[in-house]
């Protein structure tokens, strides 16, 4: 396969794996929006349908590091970097699944988890809203050393042409 294309292929995956997060972020508010009945009712389908989604995904872009990986030492710095984006956003949907969590628990009342008002859980979600922050700039820096290597694969690719 043209290594070129392969990590073209992931940059695409990329694209499709943010928008799926947006999507599944819209869905979680709407649900959560609707009350505590609906989002007991519909929030596990939701996940359920996402970690489709994102399965899907991560096994197309694990393939492709596999692929950059097995075509030898121009596209292992690239590979390299595919994997560390896989780990980036395995990190990503803990923390989501994290926050998620915390306002369904706040939404269903200290009977479940902590109170809404619990200072500790509040400090926690910020928290984790942090770590998603450097996360998300990780993942951007990540896809941004792809872009280059990938450039950088067009050339050598061309030159051997």
């Amino acid at each position: 396969a043209d290594g070129a294309a392969v990590a073209g292929g992931v940059l695409a995956q990329h694209q499709l794996r943010v928008a799926a997060h947006r999507a599944y972020e819209a869905a979680f508010r709407q649900i959560l929006a609707r009350g505590r009945a609906t989002t007991a009712l519909a929030y596990p389908l939701a996940v359920a349908a996402a970690t489709e989604i994102f399965a899907a995904i991560s096994a197309r872009v694990r393939t492709a590091g596999a692929v950059l990986a097995a075509r030898g030492a121009g596209s292992r710095e690239l590979a390299d970097l595919v994997g560390r984006l896989q780990a980036l956003e395995r990190e990503k949907l803990a923390l989501v699944a994290a926050l998620h969590l915390g306002r369904v628990r706040a939404l269903a009342g200290s009977r479940i988890g902590p109170d809404p008002g619990d200072p500790a859980a509040a400090a926690e979600a910020a928290e984790t809203r942090r770590r998603m922050g450097e996360g998300d700039a990780e993942i951007e820096e990540t896809v941004s050393q792809i872009r280059c290597g990938l450039a950088d694969l067009c050339e050598e690719e061309q030159e051997e042409e």
